[in-house]
């Protein structure tokens, strides 16, 4: 309404009085103007402007421009000349926060971490984690856990509290960035679920229910950050599908998995390459005991129990046992296709 007055009034001539009161009147006329013009403007016509106003915002966006991400966000919170969308005006206000002031706070948090006082950045984290800060709740979570694995190997109290506790306080912290869509942060509550670690019952003995229960959460976590391209969870993910934790056993997941880790990061070809040669050992001997007679899948189930006892970084070891089994599939596989012979006799 205040628009629409404006605007008449600087159609009526008032343009040279507006000018004569001061900056903040020749601020309200441009706005009359400008509404003015937008009433003169079909509905294509305004969405075709929205549209390039929301482009030249994105690329400013894109390059630092705070105001700009800004006006994106609650352009498709306002549906502006595009579709709306919550989430990405959502994830641009959290951007946009998180350029405040205390941006000073997480870089000093950073130097007392670079300065070895740990206990200090670890606080200093933590104060900003309960703003709500992601990068702050993970950074917290991280050193907590540090903190935890350290008082473990010293038997120590960590920061006052058991290593229990403090694995649970860095898991609640992990969640909380997780929510906020942290890939690294989904892989971690994906570790600790798989471990065990930050359990709400503390070390307390867990029955075959809770433990598959727990392992399928670690699954779920997994799972979201392979969803953000994380290659180190769809690694973990393989693994699962390869020993059946948490999910149904499927050599031909595993694989696939492997393959999706290995195109994600150069750096995983070689742990892709150890880990594909396991899944074949295991492979090969599952499909050995389901084919094998009575004599042979005895041993092959003990081979195989063997394997399995593997975990993820006994690669190597898994290797020398993948060429075993190969060897013992190939005599096999030879002593079923050689042919009988009958000596004659005169």
């Amino acid at each position: 309404r205040e628009a629409a007055e404006d605007a008449a009034a600087a159609a009526a001539g008032e343009k040279e009085d507006a000018a004569d009161e001061g900056p903040a009147a020749l601020r309200r006329a441009r706005r009359g103007r400008k509404a003015r013009d937008a009433a003169d403007k079909t509905p294509q016509q305004k969405r075709k402007d929205a549209q390039k106003a929301l482009q030249f915002f994105s690329l400013a966006a894109q390059n630092g421009h705070v105001r700009a991400l800004h006006k994106v966000g609650r352009m498709y919170a306002r549906a502006a000349g595009v579709q709306r969308s919550c989430e990405v005006a959502v994830n641009a206000y959290k951007t946009v926060a998180e350029r405040g002031p205390w941006v000073v706070a997480l870089a000093e948090a950073h130097v007392m971490y670079k300065r070895g006082d740990a206990r200090g950045a670890r606080r200093a984290y933590a104060r900003l984690a309960e703003a709500g800060y992601e990068v702050a709740q993970s950074n917290a979570a991280w050193l907590l856990e540090a903190a935890a694995n350290d008082a473990r190997s010293t038997r120590t109290p960590c920061d006052g509290l058991a290593p229990a506790a403090c694995d649970l306080r860095a898991r609640k912290l992990y969640e909380r960035a997780a929510t906020q869509g942290n890939a690294e942060a989904s892989l971690k509550l994906g570790d600790f679920f798989y471990g065990g670690r930050g359990r709400d019952d503390g070390d307390a003995a867990e029955s075959e229910d809770e433990v598959e229960a727990r392992l399928q959460r670690a699954v779920a976590h997994y799972q979201a950050a392979h969803d953000l391209r994380l290659a180190r969870a769809t690694f973990n993910l393989a693994w699962c599908y390869q020993r059946g934790a948490g999910v149904r056993r499927d050599f031909h997941l595993a694989k696939r998995h492997y393959g999706l880790a290995a195109d994600g990061d150069g750096d995983a070809a070689w742990p892709v390459r150890l880990a594909v040669v396991l899944l074949y050992a295991e492979w090969g001997l599952y499909e050995l005991g389901r084919r094998a007679p009575p004599p042979l899948a005895e041993k092959t189930a003990r081979l195989g129990r063997l394997v399995a006892a593997l975990d993820a970084h006994d690669a190597a070891v898994a290797s020398l046992l993948a060429v075993l089994a190969g060897l013992v599939a190939a005599r096999y596989a030879r002593r079923r296709a050689a042919p009988l012979v009958h000596e004659h006799q005169d």
